[in-house]
């Protein structure tokens, strides 16, 4: 049993790390493609952090802060690159997402 939640996991964080590499291939519109990606992102991290914002001191915080804010930078390099369209920006929006799932992924404890 356990082992399909991995697999679930998984697979919701990928389909979450890959959405604004999938929007900007589809619409090749890359601003609003960057803007979907960050939003995503935020949008991701939000209810998280404002549960938790009363325990945390400001240094935590601050972490808080920078860590989203890379990741938003990610998602929004994904979905700008993948709309620009090409093989070189294609494989930079891979890597953007690559780098969205392991900062994701470094930021679970």
């Amino acid at each position: 049993m356990g082992l399909i939640f991995y697999i679930i996991e998984y697979t919701l964080i990928v389909i979450f790390a890959s959405a604004p590499l999938f929007y900007g291939w589809f619409t090749k519109r890359p601003w609003e493609s960057a803007l979907f990606g960050v939003f995503l992102t935020i949008f991701l991290y939000i209810p998280g952090f404002l549960e938790v914002l009363h325990l945390l001191g400001l240094q935590k915080i601050l972490d808080s802060i920078v860590y989203g804010g890379a990741s938003a930078l990610f998602g929004g390099g994904a979905g700008y690159m993948a709309a620009r369209g090409g093989l070189r920006h294609y494989i930079g929006a891979v890597t953007f997402v690559l780098l969205w799932a392991i900062i994701l992924l470094s930021g679970i404890n």
